[in-house]
């Protein structure tokens, strides 16, 4: 089924995301380090920029 959207590459996409779920990465400090700011959510950015997407 997922094959002619994502094709050969389907089930490696997935079985990438399923490991990430099982043994996902540590949070790190990067962006603050970089930035000066702590790093925002996918849902702080979306707020944020909504009206963009109008």
């Amino acid at each position: 089924m997922l094959e002619p959207v994502m094709g050969e590459y389907a089930r490696w996409y997935l079985e990438g995301f399923a490991r990430m779920v099982e043994n996902p990465r540590a949070v790190t400090t990067a962006v603050a380090d970089v930035t000066g700011s702590p790093a925002k959510t996918s849902e702080q950015r979306a707020a944020a920029n909504a009206d963009a997407s109008r």
